[in-house]
C-alpha cells in the first residue's frame, strides 16, 4: 500500500521541516529556490563524446542560474570547501554547466551552492562558485567524458592508472 511512499520518523521529518526553514530564513538562498525549476533533467549531444545527461538541483531564470544544493556535517564555511573540492564538486558543476551550454546555447550567468548543515543548528550557507572553478571543473568532466567515449568505442577500459606502476 505505501510501494510509491518512504516512511520516515518523525524526528526526521520534524528536521526536514527545520532544514527548510533555515533554508528559506537565509534571503539569498530563499531568493535562489524561489521562482526556479527543481530538479531540471537536461539531455544533450556533442560530437566529441556522444549523449550527456545531467539532473541539476535547480535551473533560474531560463539557463541564466545554476542552483546547487548540498548537505554537509562540517561546521565551519571555509572546511566545507575544502571538502567540495576533494568531492570534485567543481567537476559535477562543470558538468551541469556543459549541458546547460548544450540546451540553452550559453553558459549560466551565475553559479551558486547552497549549503546546509546536516543537524542541529541547520546552519545554511550561500556560495557564488567562481567562473575560474567551473572552467576547470568543465573541462575536468569533458576530458573524463571523452575518455570513456573512446574507451567504449575501442571496448577497452585501462583504469585509471593506464596500466602503468604509479609512485607511491
Amino acid at each position: 500500500e505505501n510501494a510509491d511512499k518512504w516512511i520516515i520518523k518523525g524526528e526526521q521529518r520534524d528536521n526536514l521541516l527545520i532544514a527548510t526553514q533555515a533554508g528559506h530564513a537565509n534571503s539569498f538562498a530563499h531568493q535562489l529556490v524561489t521562482d526556479t525549476t527543481h530538479e531540471a533533467s537536461l539531455y544533450w549531444h556533442d560530437d566529441g563524446y556522444g549523449n550527456g545527461k545531467a539532473r541539476t538541483d535547480g535551473i533560474k531564470t531560463n539557463g541564466k542560474m545554476l542552483v546547487e544544493l548540498k548537505t554537509t556535517t562540517i561546521k565551519t564555511p571555509y572546511s566545507f570547501l575544502n571538502n567540495a573540492a576533494k568531492l570534485g564538486y567543481h567537476m559535477q558543476l562543470g558538468w551541469y554547466v556543459e549541458g546547460m551550454r548544450h540546451v540553452f546555447d550559453r553558459d549560466p550567468d551565475a553559479v551558486y551552492m547552497i549549503v546546509c548543515q546536516q543537524e542541529k543548528p541547520f546552519d545554511v550557507c550561500v556560495y557564488e562558485v567562481p567562473a575560474g572553478v567551473i572552467k576547470q571543473g568543465n573541462m575536468n568532466a569533458v576530458k573524463i567524458a571523452r575518455r570513456y567515449h573512446a574507451c567504449c568505442a575501442g571496448n577497452s577500459f585501462p583504469g585509471v592508472a593506464d596500466g602503468k606502476i604509479l609512485p607511491y
